[in-house]
Order: structure tokens, then C-alpha cells, then sequence
């Protein structure tokens, strides 16, 4: 049957399939694709097109101006189409992924950080625009913001220093996953040290954070590391 109704299927072995030959069609499989990139559709068929549009690639990049519509209007956008858009991965993909940066609604952000964060080095240019939303007002994008500097892997010269400041962040969520994410810079990061120490102290009887901290001082300051071992 049409191409479409291994989309509609539930039998997962038949959506593979069909990832397979959008492949093989190009960009004419785009129109059998963006119908699912709608909130109107089951989310399962959200995911599936979106790892049809990261399977296509830059081979996508003719849906760019319908699913930055899509994922940029104001009312009822479509998170789905940001993330297709972040697997297309093109300079012209990023525009828009900027540009949801600055949306009203704290869901159409956090899904454009997590985009630009899953384009890695590709999206290093963004950089400065990501450490922005490392302030931003919920606590789920700050979240994502620290999640994708650490995806990304880029610009230690800024990153290192934005995710210090998040360390800081009055919610462990996002401090927590700071930790992690500095480890990603390696000794790139060692002037987080006294930061990592200090929340060490304070919570040295939590052995999920110590260890975690301990970890990241590993790859970021072996000496250090080493020198708590000791202790």
C-alpha cells in the first residue's frame, strides 16, 4: 500500500521499512512525510516522521519553509517540526532554530536547543545564542540550554564559563547536569575546580553528587581528583 500507511502502522518493523524507502525516494518522500509533523497526529507517527526527516538529512531541505512555519507560529506550534529540522542539519535549518529561541512558548525553546544541541558541531556558531538561554526563565530549557553546550562540544572559551555560572542555578536539576556536562570539556573545564569543590563540601554526604563530582574532576583536573581520593 501507499507509503503513508506504514507511517499510520503500529507494527514498528513496517515504519522501519518505509524510513527505508523515503531514503531511497529523496525529497520526493516529503510530501508523504509532513503530514505527520503535525499536532493533530499520534504522537508515535510525530516520531516516526521525524527520524524519516533525520534519515533523509540535507536531502530534506526542501520541507525547511514548511516546518519552520510550522514550529515557529504562534499558536498551537508544532515542537515535532523543530526536531525534524535539527536532523535536516543545514545552515538554512538553523535560522529557524534561532529564531525559536526567542518564542513565547517555553516548549518551542527548549525543543530548538535540543536541536541545535543534536546538530553537534555544526550548530558551534549558536553557541553564544545557547549560553543566553542558560538564563532563560524555566528551569526545563536552562535544563536543555546546559545539555546541548555539552552536546555540542565547541567554543570552550565560552561554554566553560557559561556552564560555571549554571553551576550555581538555584534548581539541582539544572546544576546537576551541569556537573555532567562540563566533564564532556575535559581539561578544558579545569577552572570549574573550585566550583566542583565547594558543592563537593556541602554535600559530601550525598554520594550521588560527590560521585558524580569526583567523576567529572577525572577528565577535567586528574590532580585534583587524585588528591580526593587520598582523602
Amino acid at each position: 500500500g501507499p507509503l503513508y500507511l506504514h507511517m499510520e502502522t503500529h507494527v514498528y518493523e513496517r515504519s522501519d521499512q518505509a524510513k527505508v524507502a523515503f531514503q531511497k525516494m529523496g525529497p520526493d518522500s516529503i510530501p508523504y512525510i509532513l503530514p505527520y509533523i503535525a499536532n493533530e497526529a499520534s504522537h508515535v507517527n510525530q516520531d516516526r516522521a521525524q527520524r524519516a526527516f533525520w534519515g533523509l538529512g540535507e536531502l530534506a531541505a526542501p520541507a525547511i519553509p514548511e516546518l519552520s512555519k510550522r514550529f515557529l507560529q504562534r499558536e498551537n506550534p508544532v515542537s515535532s517540526a523543530g526536531s525534524a529540522l535539527g536532523g535536516i542539519g543545514t545552515e538554512e535549518a538553523i535560522l529557524p532554530l534561532l529564531q525559536g529561541l526567542k518564542h513565547d512558548d517555553y516548549g518551542v525553546r527548549k525543543c530548538a536547543i535540543s536541536a541545535l544541541g543534536s546538530m553537534g558541531k555544526k550548530a558551534g556558531e549558536t553557541i553564544p545564542a545557547i549560553i543566553e538561554s542558560t538564563k532563560d526563565e524555566d528551569e526545563r530549557v536552562r535544563h536543555e540550554a546546559v545539555v546541548a553546550l555539552s552536546n555540542i562540544k565547541s567554543r570552550p572559551d565560552l561554554s566553560v564559563p557559561a556552564l560555571i555560572k549554571c553551576l550555581t542555578d538555584p534548581e539541582p536539576y539544572v546544576w546537576e547536569q551541569t556537573i555532567r556536562a562540563l566533564r564532556e570539556f575535559g581539561t578544558d573545564a579545569k577552572a570549574a575546580t573550585p566550583e566542583l569543590l565547594q558543592i563537593h563540601k556541602k554535600y559530601h554526604d550525598d554520594f550521588s553528587i560527590t560521585f558524580e563530582i569526583e567523576y567529572t574532576l577525572e577528565e577535567t583536573d586528574p590532580q585534583t581528583a587524585t588528591e580526593l581520593e587520598i582523602r
